[in-house]
């Protein structure tokens, strides 16, 4: 107290000084202790809610709640007193202290810190007085001065401002309009006619490279990312991919206020405008500023939500008049960057963050990212933004490469471990964000498994580890690795790479694979401990193959995994196997197409892209389920037979007994009919894919190559008693193209096999609930996008 009151010109003392007045203070504080409203005793009304906007539910609450407390006189009983012995001193602007009308409200923590005194005289009329306790607060209040000044001779008609007078050099006056007592949080078109104004009066157009050179965006992005400690890397990145996608561009600017937002404005009954705070005043900034700004602010600190939403909000605005003919997003990514800059500037000379620059930072990010996303791949945006988010989380990455992990390939997964609280923050916050399309979490009592598809089609998968784990033994505690956690140079959490190696080693040993021979380096850690698992682990990565059993037995003599503890790791695994045996279900596709439609390879990119991507297991059959060997294993040996099979033509069987046919196809057909039941229990039940290298409809269409001649409708009508695949697709081209890869079937075959397979499938597709699907395999890529994107949907 004894600080704030010498920053406005006033000394406390003790009592014994005949020049001392005595004044007793009531006052709240922050979440952190330090006062943020102060009033004398005596104080009738709480003059001090001049400040607070009642925006939110929780603030109208506290807002009724204060006025009911001085109606019926309970401050003394409710708040925080201290009695004081106070001199003024020579430069001090304050005549009124020992007045009963006068709240004071102590600004928001910072460089850019100023306080506020709030004071009614005699007649009633309002005023402030603002007090600089800063250079940087010092130069804004000489801003707002400036810019009052230059507002009242160019006299707008559809704005009210207040009238300002120079105290002294750190402080000014600003009278209050009796007026304009209405906050309003909506913007409407009286808004927009001061927009026009300021446009109208102050406009000028300059290419993004003056532009540039005036806010001097270069030197200030250079100069955040020195400080990577303390400002969040992936922001400045992308703030320097949004300064070089800006080049060349031209912006219209003009003056504005800077902090245009529903706190900093107050409305009559008639809805004319009076704005105050014009401190972040500029008059080169981009058009629109004050709108984003207003829109903006409005949904992170008192809506509360997403730049989805916000975005939605904005949009609706832009068929505006005052936006007809202008590049808006142009507009709108010189907001974000001016905006973020200035701000980043403040937190950056800020001790503590109080928990809406969070909100701010992450919301600023998401929209940083949603307007880059036309030009940058969004999964390395999305990669940045949880960085960045996690930058205040008790997390660590496990396997993490050493700097930037937003270039990872998409092959490459994400493992982080993270407490389960912050592992729903995050899932939330990956949720709502701009660039994610859908999202699927495959959760366990040990880890939670997300599948993220963005919007652009890429795909992330991230591994959120909250208990280390192989099947109910946990081999590590995560507490302790993220206790030993460190920040590279980039900021980014990692686990300390002894824990890294022990990791690595228990991981691959406890599922009795070997160490890959890129991780051989660090062997060389564990070679000089004296610990029995160390010992054990270092056997592991020399090579030798070590016995999982003795490594197990090992880890199970820690605390973690004996008595109670034990019991309870078992117990959530096998819950964790019974939800998955439930709700994990796996996935059945069939691949159809004459030979040279190009299946063999569509089948492989595929298997590869789910096991790579989707991180499944992938298991191919070729015909049908084989539970039953081929017929002509029991003539040459089921090994010789399948050689056979694969050498030689299709469709030169010689078979023309009717009987002889009927029997090949029982014996198959009971192969479908047992065999999809193991199939189903053995790998759909577990959450396998599972590829069919040709269907059952082979049997229907070409039922030749299996040396089978019987009536088409019988064979079709068996495959109502099978299971159908979710997915089925058929592959075909012209002939021409069809013998440029293989000349095993000749052109009219070819027609006709084509033609009976888009029949069948047309037919299905409208009889069937599942995907029958023709795709003309010309472009490989075309294809394979086509067969991504059906599948994904099935999976995410």
């Amino acid at each position: 107290m004894e600080t704030i009151l010498k920053n406005m010109g006033l000394l406390v003392t003790d009592k014994n000084n005949e020049d001392a007045l005595r004044v007793k203070l009531y006052y709240i504080t922050n979440p952190d202790g330090s006062v943020r409203w102060v009033w004398p005793k005596g104080l009738k009304k709480p003059l001090f809610l001049k400040f607070y906007l009642k925006g939110t539910f929780r603030s109208k609450v506290f807002y009724f709640t204060i006025r009911f407390i001085f109606l019926v006189k309970l401050q003394h009983l409710i708040f925080k007193s201290k009695i004081l012995y106070v001199t003024k001193l020579n430069d001090s602007p304050i005549p009124f202290l020992n007045e009963k009308t006068w709240s004071l409200y102590t600004g928001t923590t910072g460089p850019n810190q100023k306080y506020i005194i709030y004071h009614q005289d005699k007649n009633r009329e309002g005023s402030f007085i603002k007090f600089a306790i800063s250079r940087c607060s010092e130069t804004l209040l000489k801003n707002e001065q400036k810019t009052l000044d230059k507002l009242q001779h160019l006299s707008f008609r559809s704005l009210s401002i207040p009238k300002s007078k120079t105290l002294t050099l750190r402080s000014i006056l600003l009278t209050e309009s009796p007026a304009h007592t209405i906050r309003t949080q909506v913007i409407n078109q009286k808004y927009f006619f001061i927009f026009k104004e300021f446009e109208k009066r102050t406009q000028q157009n300059l290419s993004y490279n003056y532009f540039s050179e005036i806010h001097q965006i270069p030197e200030r992005i250079e100069a955040l990312q020195k400080n990577r400690l303390k400002i969040p890397c992936g922001i400045t990145k992308k703030l320097t991919r949004l300064h070089q996608m800006l080049q060349n561009t031209t912006v219209k600017t003009h003056l504005a206020h800077g902090d245009f937002t529903c706190w900093n404005i107050l409305t009559n009954n008639e809805g004319d405008i009076y704005a105050y705070d014009w401190e972040l005043s500029n008059n080169y900034y981009p058009k629109g500023f004050d709108f984003f700004h207003f829109t903006i602010q409005k949904g992170i600190l008192v809506d509360r939500v997403e730049w989805r939403s916000i975005y939605k909000q904005i949009e609706v605005h832009t068929t505006n008049h005052y936006f007809r003919d202008e590049n808006f997003h142009t507009l709108l990514s010189c907001y974000l960057l001016i905006t973020t800059l200035n701000y980043l500037e403040i937190y950056e000379r800020q001790a503590q963050w109080h928990v809406q620059v969070n909100w701010l930072l992450n919301t600023w990010n998401d929209a940083i990212s949603d307007q880059l996303a036309k030009s940058v791949n969004s999964r390395e945006l999305l990669i940045m933004d949880i960085f960045d988010y996690l930058r205040n989380t008790s997390y660590a990455g496990l396997k993490l490469p050493e700097k930037n992990p937003e270039n990872l390939s998409e092959h490459s997964d994400i493992d982080l471990l993270i407490h389960s609280k912050d592992c729903r923050n995050l899932i939330s916050y990956l949720r709502n964000h701009s660039l994610t399309d859908k999202i699927s979490i495959n959760r366990t009592t040990s880890v939670s498994r997300m599948l993220i598809y963005t919007r652009s089609g890429h795909i992330l998968n991230i591994d959120l580890i909250h208990q280390i784990k192989r099947k109910h033994i946990e081999f590590m505690n995560v507490n302790e690795l993220l206790s030993n956690a460190f920040k590279d140079e980039q900021g980014i959490k990692k686990t300390e790479l002894i824990d890294l190696v022990r990791y690595i080693g228990l991981f691959y040993g406890l599922n009795n694979a070997t160490v890959p021979t890129r991780y051989n380096a660090y062997q060389e850690l564990l070679s000089k401990s004296d610990h029995a698992l160390d010992n054990e682990i270092y056997i592991h990565y020399s090579g030798e193959k070590t016995k999982t059993n003795k490594l197990a037995a090992i880890v199970k003599q820690s605390a973690q995994n004996r008595g109670f503890n034990g019991l309870k790791n078992r117990i959530l695994y096998g819950y964790d196997c019974l939800k998955s045996l439930l709700f994990n279900r796996g996935l059945l596709i069939s691949f159809s197409g004459v030979d040279g439609a190009g299946k063999t390879t569509i089948i492989e990119k595929t298997r590869y892209e789910i096991e790579k991507k989707l991180r499944r297991r992938v298991i191919v059959l070729r015909h049908r389920p084989s539970v039953l060997p081929i017929l002509s294993a029991f003539k040459y040996g089921k090994t010789n037979a399948e050689k056979k099979a694969i050498s030689s033509l299709p469709r030169l069987g010689k078979n023309n007994s009717l009987l002889s046919s009927a029997m090949r196809f029982a014996y198959y057909y009971t192969d479908y009919v047992l065999g999809q039941f193991y199939i189903y229990c053995k790998h759909i039940l577990r959450g396998d894919i599972v590829l069919y290298d040709r269907y059952y409809f082979d049997f229907i269409n070409d039922s030749i190559r299996s040396n089978i001649r019987l009536p088409k409708w019988l064979l079709k009508s068996g495959y109502s008693l099978l299971l159908k695949p979710k997915l089925n697709f058929f592959l075909y081209a012209d002939p021409a193209t069809i013998l440029k890869r293989k000349k095993e079937l000749d052109a009219a075959t070819i027609k006709t096999l084509t033609y009976d397979y888009l029949t069948l499938f047309k037919d299905f597709s409208t009889k069937k609930r599942q995907l029958y699907l023709p795709i003309e395999n010309i472009h490989l890529d075309l294809t394979m996008k086509i067969i991504s994107t059906n599948i994904q949907s099935k999976l995410i």
